[in-house]
């Protein structure tokens, strides 16, 4: 039983996602269609095709955007698995900052680096969360913006290799290098 609470009560949100292979003027058609429904979106981006980022902002087409900021300039492209033009990253970061309700969020990832004969397998440090939260005071000229650390969760990981590594105890040291560059650095509550 709802009590007195209607069904019409309930916001009607929807959280949307683009993969690069989707056509962006496709993606912006169904952005139109759910926001023309009076539909409230939130859209998730990694930053790449700032393009569409650009469009959804001009037309007025999220209410909220999340962008995961993956790790610093440096480690960009080596955590995704392909290149990436970091410039663009820059440049969605300012959009980014432009929408009504926005936040940049960034796991702290295992990375595979290359080292000696076999690859090593050890979690973004703090160091380079710190160079992260540099990366988004670049990209959008300050140090107030909303940024969120969050947890990997091996046993969640779809790469079977990571599943075996041993998770984080403790987010706080990650937090406070952030908060040299993001003073809003907050931790995901568990």
């Amino acid at each position: 039983m709802l009590g007195s609470t209607s069904l019409w009560d309930f916001k009607r949100v929807f959280l949307v996602t683009c993969s690069a292979s989707i056509n962006a003027e496709e993606f912006l058609k169904v952005l139109r269609y759910l926001k023309g429904n009076a539909m409230k979106l939130q859209v998730e981006t990694s930053g790449r095709n700032s393009y569409i980022l650009k469009k959804i902002l001009e037309e007025g087409l999220a209410d909220e955007v999340i962008m995961n900021v993956v790790g610093p300039a440096t480690l960009y492209s080596q955590i995704l698995g392909k290149a990436v033009d970091v410039e663009d990253i820059q440049k969605s970061m300012a959009l980014v900052a432009q929408f009504p309700s926005y936040q940049y969020q960034t796991t702290v990832t295992p990375v595979i680096r290359q080292g000696g004969e076999a690859p090593v397998i050890s979690y973004l440090t703090t160091a380079e969360i710190a160079e992260t939260a540099q990366f988004i005071e670049e990209g959008t000229g300050s140090k107030k913006n909303p940024y969120l650390i969050r947890l990997f969760k091996p046993a969640e990981s779809k790469n079977e290799l990571l599943k075996s590594i041993e998770p984080l105890v403790s987010l706080f040291p990650y937090r406070t290098a952030a908060r040299a560059y993001q003073v809003f650095t907050d931790l995901e509550r568990t």
